[in-house]
């Protein structure tokens, strides 16, 4: 049997001692033991061993967090930029401007002139509508009747641009001879030139026959004025039908009462001039301004007619035909005249308005006297408290205030003397000044009350 050197060599008290050392070493003091004198390896050092006790955890970069700071940084700067570019579509600029304005009494008697004034003074306008009423009411007795029958025309004057007046039962002439005529004197516009093309001048008017019977019943046809025969104005002046002529006849008819009649002319009359009245106020352009006692209504001829010339029916139609003659100013050139007359110290370049003139009090002097179609001179008294605006051009002031900074605009409202203070709203609110487009600029004007 071979001898175990090593065995014979290590006593076996010592090698007792050595295994018992061995055995009671600690789990830590085996790994520290273990651990190579250099320290954790590389790979250990790297993280992708740990103990079996310790959970696996990445390791952390400070390149990566610095790379996500920069990726928000600009990803903010892109937002706010994109907010911007979309607040400055909707920029603007809204001016609340408070004109100068003055609270005024007037309570005077003035005149205008019809036409073309002298300087300084007023003109008015005559607004002429015509129209017709009619009902039906039963016919209470039989009378032989000579009636004249009517129709209007409207009369034409191509002879200069001046007008010209006919006066009282002026004749009208048809070819065939038959002779019609005006109750109430009328004026006859003068030719207007228009784009260098002259019109002649015209106006309507109602005609009745010279005689009574059925004969004068005619229908559309041209007119001459006997009258101007033998003078240049005899071309020049002519009349064309707009109605035919009827209402002519000679014999027995179905009438009513005197009583009845008036009755119903009252009425139609009413109803008549109601309809003018609504007609001129919505035909009135809306630059002028038209006064309730500045409206002038009369039947024509001689009022109300009701004669059936069928004997065998028991009802007749009462007619009635009226015309409104309507005064009306210009609200610029009113304005500026009364405002000559309640401020002392207006500047030739000042063009101010009066806000209320249709709450004013208008009423004509000695109305019952005054012609609409004749009279060319009118009286009248205002009353009341006109309400003086100065105006201002917003077109220049849009223009002097295009990419002004809101500091330079008290610099632009002091070239406007008009302007008593205006208030600057910029949109969005971090803009300071007006936009460079003039539709971004938006005026809005305050009036006191």
């Amino acid at each position: 049997m071979p001898k175990r050197i090593l065995q014979d060599v290590i006593s076996p008290r010592s090698r007792s001692k050595e295994t018992t050392r061995s055995g009671d070493t600690t789990p830590k003091e085996s790994a520290r033991r273990a651990e190579p004198l250099g320290g954790a390896s590389r790979v250990e050092r790297s993280g992708f061993f740990r103990g079996r006790n310790q959970p696996l955890r990445p390791v952390q970069n400070e390149s990566d967090g610095n790379s996500t700071f920069i990726i928000w940084g600009i990803a903010a700067v892109a937002i706010l930029v994109v907010l911007f570019s979309i607040f400055s579509l909707f920029e603007k600029a809204t001016i609340k401007v408070t004109p100068k304005q003055q609270i005024a009494t007037i309570n005077t008697q003035l005149s205008a002139q019809r036409g073309t004034a002298t300087t300084g003074g007023l003109v008015f306008e005559i607004m002429t509508l015509a129209g017709e009423e009619k009902k039906t009411i039963p016919a209470t007795q039989v009378e032989r009747v000579d009636q004249k029958s009517s129709g209007k025309i409207i009369v034409y004057n191509n002879f200069n641009s001046k007008s010209q007046k006919l006066v009282k039962r002026t004749r009208f002439e048809t070819p065939e001879g038959l002779i019609y005529r005006i109750r109430d004197s009328v004026v006859v516009p003068g030719q207007k030139t228009t784009g260098g093309e002259k019109t002649p001048g015209s106006i309507e008017v109602t005609v009745y026959a010279d005689g009574s019977g059925e004969e004068y019943n005619v229908g559309l046809t041209d007119f001459t004025i006997p009258g101007f025969k033998g003078s240049p104005r005899f071309d020049s002046f002519y009349a064309r039908s707009k109605t035919p002529m009827i209402g002519g006849f000679s014999g027995v008819v179905k009438t009513v009462s005197d009583k009845q009649l008036e009755s119903a002319e009252q009425d139609l009359a009413s109803a008549l001039r109601g309809k003018l009245i609504q007609k001129a106020s919505s035909q009135k352009p809306d630059s002028f301004v038209l006064y309730d006692d500045a409206i002038f209504f009369s039947l024509d001829g001689d009022g109300a007619q009701a004669i059936q010339t069928d004997v065998n029916k028991d009802e007749v139609d009462v007619v009635v035909s009226g015309t409104l003659h309507s005064i009306i100013f210009n609200k610029n050139t009113l304005s500026q005249f009364l405002a000559n007359i309640l401020i002392s110290n207006v500047r030739s370049d000042d063009n101010i308005t009066v806000q209320n003139l249709d709450v004013l009090e208008f009423a004509v002097s000695n109305k019952e006297l005054f012609s609409p179609t004749e009279n060319t001179m009118l009286s009248f008294v205002m009353q009341g408290n006109p309400h003086l605006v100065w105006q201002f051009d917003e077109v220049k002031l849009k223009q002097d205030t295009l990419a002004k900074s809101k500091d330079e605009f008290k610099e632009v409202l002091a070239n406007y003397s008009s302007i008593q203070k205006a208030e600057v709203i910029l949109r969005p609110f971090w803009r300071r000044s007006f936009p460079d487009v003039l539709d971004k600029i938006k005026i809005e004007t305050v009036i006191e009350e």
